[in-house]
């Protein structure tokens, strides 16, 4: 296990907050990067930049029309948006077309494993062998 401190000033003293607890370290960065906490903001922001840099790479390979957003994470996404977005675009060829982005905060990851699989079998069978392709 990794842990990192960060230090956030806040109305109180300045105290660590540990990333080392996933959930809560991260959903307290989280929370702070969306009250407007400059440190915070950086953190996130650097890690939606980054997120929508590896869209733009995975996005070069696949062409797809359109990427869901889902996970325990996810909600970073949504603090993060517009850095995502910055991000896709900086490494995005400019000729190719879009990518759409949808944010699933369901907390079931079914759907996730079930897209995962039409897209496996897709890619494997082809488009007109897959399941649920008519």
């Amino acid at each position: 296990m990794i842990t990192v401190g960060l230090h956030v000033q806040m109305d109180e003293p300045r105290r660590p907050v540990r990333i080392g607890d996933l959930e809560s370290g991260a959903a307290r960065i989280r929370d702070l990067a969306a009250a407007g906490q400059p440190a915070a903001r950086r953190v996130v922001d650097d890690a939606g930049r980054g997120l929508g840099r590896l869209i733009a790479a995975v996005a070069k390979l696949t062409v797809p029309q359109l990427v869901i957003l889902g996970g325990e994470g996810v909600r970073r996404a949504d603090v993060a948006a517009d850095a995502v977005i910055e991000g896709n675009r900086r490494d995005r060829d400019p000729l190719a077309s879009g990518v759409e982005f949808i944010v699933n905060h369901t907390d079931e990851p079914q759907w996730c494993r079930g897209a995962a699989v039409i897209a496996i079998q897709t890619y494997v069978l082809g488009a007109h062998d897959a399941p649920g392709t008519d």
